[in-house]
């Protein structure tokens, strides 16, 4: 990449993208950022508990951590630095231990390498 470029995900409106080099303080004009009158950043933020939650309905909670940490590569094999939110329950029902006064608990279906692999993602 050159110096004073950047790498830009550029959605088009019909609904297909695609990754371009562009001068770091020009905009697109033809493109969903070019209509966008705020501050341009370097990062990508993604919402980690949509990402990992993977459940087909309510009843049947399936959480994915590879896929958290599948998306975290894709977004880096683009050249972006990452930052991940998690809702705060989430990643405590996911971690923590359960209560045993905890009435109707069902535990999280991950294994304690994954919790230990969430763990880790956390400084």
């Amino acid at each position: 990449m050159s110096l004073g470029y950047r790498r830009v995900f550029n959605p088009n409106w019909d609904g297909s993208s695609e990754t371009i080099l562009m001068p770091g303080d020009e905009r697109m004009p033809d493109t969903v950022l070019g209509k966008y009158e705020g501050e341009i950043l370097d990062c990508v933020v993604l919402d980690g508990s949509n990402i990992i939650d993977c459940s087909p309905n309510k009843d049947d909670p399936t959480f994915s951590i590879e896929r958290l940490l599948r998306t975290i590569r894709a977004v880096h094999k683009l050249g972006w630095p990452t930052y991940v939110g998690m809702k705060r329950g989430q990643y405590n029902y996911l971690v923590t231990p359960p209560n045993p006064n905890w009435e109707n608990y069902v535990p999280p279906n991950i294994s304690d390498s994954d919790k230990e692999v969430l763990k880790g993602l956390v400084p």
